[in-house]
């Protein structure tokens, strides 16, 4: 309890919450509600300050007509205005949160703070003190009548420890300037500027190495780490230091390498032990080693001591382990008796990065010949320390490696070339330079001694030609302390003599330790392989290699070759976890390590190198995740079993042990690459293109119009959203597909080994270029069907489906429901065998949408010619040269069905046609004879032009709903030759935008509007302009047609078929088309509407003249889009219903 606390700055609020002050009530305390304070990037523990009582007695008034208490914040003071209680949920630096009833007092300059609890709310002071608080959000108000007690509970609110500007070891126990400890609760840790090593300790901790490469060690707990700039070494758990190595701890070199010795006494290293007091002659004897810890984790050093000689004495042995400044952490004194011996160990806790051993004998009593020895000096981890935490890593900027370690970490790179392990790292096989002599030079080797020893033929050969012996050669290799490794070497004796070559095969340590020792005698003629498994004790390995001896004669050489070292222990990973990676922007290397793992891809991901790490049992599922990518889709390309290669423009990455990929919401490209593994796919939103491995795939395509290459497995295969195609375009073998519910069913290839995948969310089936069987009948909606290359056979299901057999005599059934049909030249021979049995409605109502169709009007002008062509031979295939009419046909402008001058292999057969309208007609077929059918906006609706007579109101673009003053026809005909006057066809959508909205017959004069860049609400243009575009064309095989005229009492801009066009301008060309009779009626009309002036006709719209026309439409772009509709007008609401 005091008056002097810590509290929490939150800022100057804009709301007052005291605005009235005669009284003790925050009026406007509920305003707050809602509101965070503090966050991610502005945390609250960086707002920690000090208040003291200035003036006031055992509570703060609120009143401020009555008195003005008074506080001071860090030196600051402020006179209270308003206070308030809330409940208020707490989020912390780790993310957790907890909720609680806090108090925050307002003073009159507007600033906020969060006061400790009342004296008592023990829980309450608890909760404000488990860990760094981020932020604060004020649930709910509870009361607004608050006058803060002056004396509080002392709240420590955690505050982050800051290390100095130049690079320094903070561990457990670290204090800063300003009094903040590293403990072993959640602690807040900023290394700041400089290299720094920080070990966090116990607690969920949040660890920022600032700038410069910094080693940062969470420990255990949920930790934070943050590497900033630099090239920084991250650790989640702890930071790899559980092993401890002790250099020549059995004294195995018999020289006390990496020991030091001081004291008085004689002391010295014989039969690979330590003696202190040797032959009884001197105590006082130190023997010390420092080694490196990891601060927090706890240890145990343990040491053999005995008494050896003939006489009879005892030894006081003391044992001490010292931090890196002297302060002694644990110890134990022992007595050794006359020919006795006994293991002593020390638990220690480490609280610095080195830790020393010291061994001392003060004194010795007994006679001459007896010693103290001590052997087998080792130091392990004590079990308890290695909590693996969920923790999250962020190297930062610059070249970082990563270390999650166990449970199931968040691993971000950043940017940079990073190295980011999930779990343990893995042990990996150090690399012997040149060890296959392949460079045929001693490079990466030192060569010594007295032999004669050089490199030839790709070996190192030792006594060549049998001259000298006493040849060494050696290299130093990188190891980890600790790790198991067995070196493998070749050895054989070369050449026509007889000897036999004395081998000595050394591995050593850094302190000259000798690690693992072999002699073989290679005898003549012979070949062996030699193996020597160690246990590194360093980073630095020797690998030698003598030949003290050789017998025999000249020219007997003693080779070597193929020197290895290979791992032969992995780390234990059973605490490996659920693991997400990130290596940011960058050339990374990714090891996710055991678990169910994620590894996610973004944008400018670089070029990395990705391992998702196996299970023992197999059951892991690693996931290489690509959704976070905008922009544009990636590239991935399987290379071998859970292999491959994913790619974003410039960037690469390689991946293995991948067992489900997740895609970008762009068009996306999985190239499965006949690999047989099982691999799941999902490609999320946009229109992908997925392709089957052999193996069974699973195969998600997600919202878009996707594409599934299949034939070259059995895949599972669910495409989701959109209009999906199931494509064998790519495969080698016919398909055989049956649909056994709608959008659903089965895919086989039908090869010697049929492979059988199943489906679902599919709109459309494309086949091989193989004779493929494609049964929809099980489909209820409708489904396009594509038979591509190959004599097909198609059925289609009970919907509206569309049919194509593509090249070759395919045979085709529509099944149930109004479908279309699609033949293009080059289609071969093709026969429908229910043409007309589909139809929901009669094929001479005008609508083509409730019955079968076929588009024929390509090949046919009209009606006539169809009819005949059905008659001469049962074949639609223009074999006909006249029509019903008795005309000559003349199919020269005409979409042609013989496409390589071979009669009779292509066209159309329908089973049971007949050459009639009873089966043919424009509803079905597309093919018309006259231009009656236009259809006109008007106050009634779509109106056929025939039907609309002068006083009928029809829309107009400029002028909404205006009256027709003259309606009138010409009908023309003319014999099978082309005449300048024969209609215009442009077909349904030829114009952009679907316009017009349906096939649109004009005269050539017509005027057409077109979008303008110039002119935004347009230009006229002939239609004649137009022919040559796709889809717009002149009807020479045309044989009558009836022109209709509609007029107002000025040019207007109206819409026919959903095309803006003009209506009828009496112009010169136009009046000298009309008949005697149609220019009388004018006249009269004209005489009537605008007082005999037709120079009071303006044309509605600039027009272009024919030829400027033809070289503006294949030019420039005359297709509607919004942008030009919206400028032309032609985007206002429709004033009448279509249809």
């Amino acid at each position: 309890m005091a008056t002097s606390f810590e509290v929490i700055s939150l800022g100057i609020s804009p709301t007052e919450i005291d605005t009235t002050e005669s009284d003790n009530i925050s009026d406007a305390a509920a305003a707050l509600v809602g509101t965070t304070y503090g966050s991610a990037g502005s945390p609250l523990f960086n707002a920690v300050g000090s208040l003291a009582l200035v003036f006031g007695a055992t509570q703060y008034d609120t009143d401020n007509n009555t008195v003005n208490d008074q506080f001071s914040v860090d030196g600051t003071t402020f006179t209270i205005d308003g206070a308030a209680t809330y409940l208020a949920t707490l989020t912390y630096a780790d993310g957790t949160t907890a909720t609680l009833e806090v108090t925050l007092a307002q003073a009159t300059t507007g600033d906020l703070f969060l006061f400790p609890p009342v004296n008592g709310a023990t829980g309450q002071q608890a909760i404000l003190e488990a860990g760094p608080i981020q932020s604060l959000t004020l649930d709910s108000l509870i009361s607004n009548t608050v006058e803060p007690a002056t004396d509080r509970l002392a709240t420590d609110f955690a505050e982050p420890v800051d290390g100095a500007a130049s690079g320094e070891e903070m561990a457990p126990g670290y204090t800063d300037t300003d009094g903040d400890i590293i403990g072993a609760g959640n602690d807040v840790i900023f290394g700041n500027a400089g290299a720094d090593t920080i070990f966090a300790g116990a607690g969920n901790d949040l660890v920022d190495g600032g700038a410069d490469s910094d080693i940062l060690s969470g420990n255990s707990g949920n930790d934070s780490l943050l590497g900033g700039t630099g090239n920084d070494t991250v650790y989640g758990d702890n930071a790899g230091r559980s092993t401890v190595s002790v250099s020549n701890g059995d004294f195995g070199t018999n020289t006390n390498a990496g020991w030091t010795i001081s004291g008085g006494g004689n002391t010295f290293v014989y039969s690979q032990a330590m003696a202190f007091n040797a032959n009884n002659t001197g105590f006082g004897g130190v023997v010390q080693q420092t080694v490196v810890t990891q601060p927090g984790l706890s240890f145990q050093l343990s040491v053999d001591a005995f008494e050896v000689g003939g006489g009879t004495a005892n030894h006081t042995l003391v044992v001490e382990v010292l931090d890196s400044a002297g302060q002694v952490i644990g110890t134990q004194t022992a007595v050794i008796q006359n020919a006795t011996s006994q293991t002593i160990t020390v638990d220690f806790t480490a609280t610095t990065g080195t830790t020393t051993l010291r061994f001392t004998n003060p004194t010795s009593t007994g006679t001459n010949s007896t010693d103290l020895q001590i052997d087998n000096v080792t130091v392990t981890a004590l079990p308890g320390d290695d909590i693996d935490g969920n923790d999250t890593l962020d190297g930062g900027a610059g070249d970082d490696a990563l270390f999650g370690g166990g449970g199931n970490d968040s691993v971000l790179g950043g940017d940079g070339n990073d190295t980011l392990f999930g779990d343990t790292a893995p042990f990996t096989d150090p690399d012997v330079v040149n060890g296959d002599f392949a460079t045929n030079t001693t490079a990466g080797w030192t060569i010594s001694g007295g032999g004669s020893t050089f490199v030839y033929n790709e070996f190192l050969a030792f006594n060549a030609a049998n001259t000298v012996t006493g040849g060494v050669a050696q290299q130093t290799i990188t190891t980890q302390a600790g790790v198991d490794y067995q070196l493998s070497v070749d050895a054989a004796e070369f050449g026509p003599a007889v000897a036999s070559h004395t081998l000595v095969v050394d591995i050593i340590d850094a302190s000259g330790l000798v690690l693992g020792t072999q002699t073989v005698v290679v005898a003549n003629g012979t070949s062996q392989t030699i193996t020597i498994d160690f246990t590194a004790t360093g980073t630095a390995t020797t690998l030698r290699f003598s030949n003290p001896s050789s017998t025999g004669v000249v020219n007997s050489d003693l080779v070597i070759d193929n020197i290895t070292v290979s791992v032969t222990s992995q780390p234990d990973n059973t605490n490996d976890g659920n693991d997400t990676l990130d290596g940011g922007t960058g050339d990374d290397q990714i090891f996710a390590g055991g678990g169910s793992d994620r590894i996610l891809l973004s944008n400018a991901f670089g070029d990395d190198v990705i391992f998702g790490g196996e299970d023992t049992d197999g059951l892991d599922v690693d996931v290489l995740d690509a959704s976070g990518i905008t922009g544009s889709g990636i590239t991935v390309t399987l290379t071998g079993g859970e292999s491959g290669t994913a790619i974003l423009g410039a960037e690469s990455a390689s991946f293995s042990e991948i067992e489900e990929i997740v895609f970008t919401d762009q068009g996306d490209i999985f190239n499965g690459n006949f690999i047989t593994d099982d691999i799941d796919i999902d490609t999320g939103d946009g229109n992908d293109t997925l392709t089957e491995g052999n193996g069974n795939n699973t195969l998600s395509g997600g919202a878009g119009d996707d594409l599934f290459n299949v034939g070259f497995g059995d895949s599972t295969i669910d495409g989701g959203s959109g209009t999906d195609t199931l494509s064998a375009a790519s495969a080698d073998d016919p398909l055989n597909v049956l649909f056994t519910g709608t959008a659903s069913g089965t895919h086989t290839d039908l090869d010697a080994n049929p492979d059988q995948g199943i489906f679902s969310s599919i709109e459309a089936i494309e086949g091989s270029s193989g004779s493929d069987t494609i049964n929809a009948s099980g489909d209820l909606v409708g489904v396009e069907l594509s038979g591509r290359a190959g004599a097909d056979t198609i059925t289609g299901g009970q919907g509206t489906d569309t049919i194509s057999g593509g090249t070759g005599n395919d045979s085709l059934t529509g099944g149930a429901g109004a479908d279309l049909f699609i033949y293009t030249p080059g289609d071969g021979l093709d026969t429908i065998s229910d043409f007309n049995t589909g139809n929901t409605g009669p094929i001479n109502d005008g609508d083509s949408t409730n019955n079968d169709f076929i588009d024929l009007s390509g090949f046919y002008d009209h009606l006539f010619e169809l009819w005949e062509d059905q008659a001469d031979d049962g074949i639609l295939n223009q074999s006909n040269t006249t029509d019903t009419q008795g005309n000559a046909v003349d199919y020269s402008d005409n979409t042609r069905f013989d496409t390589d001058g071979i009669p009779g292999n292509e066209g159309l057969v329908f089973t049971g046609a007949s050459p009639s309208p009873t089966f043919f007609n424009a509803d079905n077929t597309g093919v018309i004879c006259f231009a009656d059918g236009t259809l006109i906006e008007t106050p009634r609706g779509l109106v056929p032009v025939e039907k609309l007579a002068a006083g009928d109101l029809v829309r107009t673009i400029d002028h909404g709903f205006r009256p027709l003053v003259w309606a009138s026809h010409t009908k023309m005909s003319w014999d099978a030759s082309p005449h300048s006057d024969k209609p215009i066809l442009i077909k349904a959508g030829a114009l952009g935008h679907g316009l017009p909205a349906t096939d649109l017959k004009v005269s050539p004069q017509h005027r057409i509007l077109l979008p303008d860049t110039d002119h935004h609400s347009g230009v006229f243009a002939p239609a004649i302009a137009l022919s040559g575009l796709p889809g717009v064309r002149q009807m020479d095989g045309c044989r009558k047609v009836t022109y209709h005229h509609i007029m107002f009492a000025a040019h207007e801009v109206i819409v026919a078929n959903g095309l803006p066009c003009e209506s009828f301008f009496p112009g010169r060309m136009a009046l000298r088309a009309l008949s005697a009779e149609n220019r009388r009626s004018l006249r009269h009309c004209l005489l009537k509407a605008t007082a005999g002036s037709l120079e009071s006709f303006t044309l509605a719209r600039p027009l272009l003249k024919t030829r400027a026309a033809r070289k503006r439409v294949h030019r420039e772009q005359v297709s509607w889009i919004d942008r030009t509709l919206a400028d032309a007008g032609l985007k206002m609401p429709a004033l009448c219903a279509f249809g």
